[in-house]
C-alpha cells in the first residue's frame, strides 16, 4: 500500500535546513523525552478533565439543593398572600390600589403568585 507522501528519509533530504531539525524532531519522537512529554501531557489533560467533571457535579448538587427550597419557599409565600386576600374579601375590603400601581408594585403586588 502506497502512501501519496513520500518517505521521511526524503523529506529530511529535501527540507531547508531550519525545517530539518523540526523534521528530526518528529521523526524521533518516540524518544525518551517526547515520550515523558506525552505522558506528563496525558496526566495534566486528565487532570483537568476530571477538575471540571468536579465542578459540574458541584454546580448539579446544589441545584438539587437549592431548586426544593425556592419551591417550598414560594410555596409558603403564595399561601400567605392567600391567606391575606381571603381575609381582605371576608372583611369586605375592596382593591385600594389601580391596575398602574399593581404593575410598578412589581412581585410586591398583593395579586401576584411565584409559578415555576
Amino acid at each position: 500500500m502506497e502512501s501519496e507522501w513520500p518517505s521521511t528519509s526524503v523529506l529530511v533530504i529535501s527540507a531547508a535546513p531550519l525545517l530539518q531539525t523540526s523534521i528530526a524532531r518528529v521523526i524521533l519522537r518516540d524518544s525518551l523525552l517526547d515520550v515523558r512529554l506525552r505522558i506528563s501531557l496525558i496526566i495534566l489533560s486528565h487532570l483537568i478533565f476530571l477538575s471540571l467533571d468536579g465542578c459540574e457535579l458541584m454546580f448539579v448538587g446544589i441545584g438539587f439543593v437549592v431548586v426544593p427550597i425556592i419551591v417550598l419557599s414560594y410555596i409558603r409565600i403564595n399561601k400567605q398572600r392567600d391567606e391575606t386576600t381571603q381575609a381582605a374579601l371576608e372583611s369586605g375590603e375592596k382593591n385600594k390600589y389601580t391596575n398602574q400601581q399593581l404593575r410598578e408594585m412589581g412581585d410586591k403586588a398583593p395579586d401576584f403568585r411565584y409559578t415555576l
